[in-house]
């Protein structure tokens, strides 16, 4: 994915104003909840992750949020950190810190693995030879 100046920035200031940036378990986690899901959905293209409605309370408007965990989660603390407020940064670093002492489990040892190393080092090597991701994925289940 490639992002413009522009982008950074957008993605800087929304998670700054509005993220929830925490540890669920031994993973990483960007939340966000908002009325209208066009910022989140733009999100979701750019970084995956998953949009749920929320139920909302009696009186309220319908809610929708964006939740993105693991290296992901992890990648966008790290593009943004330095345009980020004081406040965030540090909960940037205590996630980071956390993550990096007790969960960051890698490869064949993370518990939700599908792909050997090897498998997987083979995926990457494809998709940089210039075969989209969408046909590795298929390929490989």
């Amino acid at each position: 994915m490639h992002f413009t100046c522009a982008d950074i920035h957008w993605i800087a200031g929304f998670l700054d104003g509005e993220a929830a940036l925490t540890m669920n378990i031994k993973s990483p986690r960007i939340q966000i909840t908002q009325a209208d899901p066009f910022a989140l959905e733009k999100l979701r293209n750019w970084w995956g992750g998953t949009i749920a409605p929320k139920k909302p309370n009696i009186g309220t408007k319908r809610l929708f949020s964006w939740v993105l965990g693991g290296s992901s989660a992890i990648g966008i603390m790290y593009m943004i950190y330095d345009l980020m407020s004081p406040r965030r940064k540090q909960q940037i670093d205590r996630v980071v810190n956390t993550w990096q002492t007790n969960g960051a489990v890698y490869g064949e040892g993370h518990y939700r693995v599908t792909q050997s190393d090897d498998e997987a080092l083979a995926a990457m090597q494809r998709i940089s030879a210039g075969e989209s991701i969408t046909s590795v994925a298929k390929s490989i289940g």
